[in-house]
């Protein structure tokens, strides 16, 4: 996937998650959650946050967001690799430069297939962002719809951690999430190590020098491992 340059974005979270303190982090709390979004009471009915999501509708708040993305790992159904196949259809799909509608309107039915499955996931959010610019113009109101979405998705990803360490890591239920973060804001990774401490997994990606002065980057990845540890039993 091509970097995606998201200045309005990208300049506003990374001053404010960069620069926050360790006790304004909020770790997911998966219990409360799953009480939550499963109640067809809620505000954060799972089923209808997923729908509004795909709809891209700008009036869900952060707060229904951070539902949503975390909520995802409360579900039977989540699958933290289970997007491996539309990465792949998706990168196939956009080898080429000289794209038709048709295979943009296709490519929106595959990402949003995929967000089914794997709700608010920042990559594939972003992925939607690049087709709504090739199939709506840069400036579109459609573009600033789904940008307004990438933003909230970076805001609670954040809001869990700045990555600057293994104790404000940044909670991630998906790894092609971790790429999206450092194609966002322009870092590259030259090592990545997968380092146990207790009972948090977290993966550990060493940094090119960058503009942010970040040696390392830290993603808490417990809920992959915890899902990776259940499949083999």
């Amino acid at each position: 996937m091509k970097k995606i340059v998201l200045f309005f974005v990208a300049v506003l979270i990374s001053v404010a998650a960069f620069a926050q303190e360790e006790s304004s982090f909020y770790y997911p709390d998966f219990k409360r959650l799953k009480k939550a979004v499963k109640s067809k009471k809620s505000d954060v009915y799972f089923p209808k946050l997923v729908e509004r999501f795909i709809e891209v509708d700008t009036t869900m708040t952060w707060e229904h967001v951070f539902c949503l993305y975390y909520g995802a790992v409360t579900r039977s159904n989540f699958d933290p690799y289970g997007y491996f196949e539309s990465q792949k259809n998706l990168d196939d799909l956009f080898a080429e430069q000289d794209w038709s509608k048709s295979d943009l309107e296709k490519g929106v039915q595959m990402v949003d297939k995929q967000l089914e499955k794997s709700p608010a996931s920042l990559f594939f959010t972003l992925y939607k962002y690049r087709i709504y610019q090739r199939l709506y113009g840069v400036e579109s109101d459609e573009v600033a719809k789904v940008a307004s979405l990438v933003n909230k998705v970076l805001k609670v990803i954040f809001l869990t951690g700045n990555g600057r360490s293994m104790e404000t890591a940044c909670y991630v239920p998906y790894i092609c999430d971790e790429y999206a973060i450092l194609n966002i804001f322009g870092l590259r990774r030259t090592e990545q190590a997968l380092v146990h401490e207790g009972k948090h997994s977290y993966d550990v990606l060493t940094l090119e020098e960058n503009e942010y002065e970040i040696e390392k980057f830290y993603f808490d990845v417990t809920v992959m491992m915890d899902y990776m540890g259940k499949s083999f039993k």
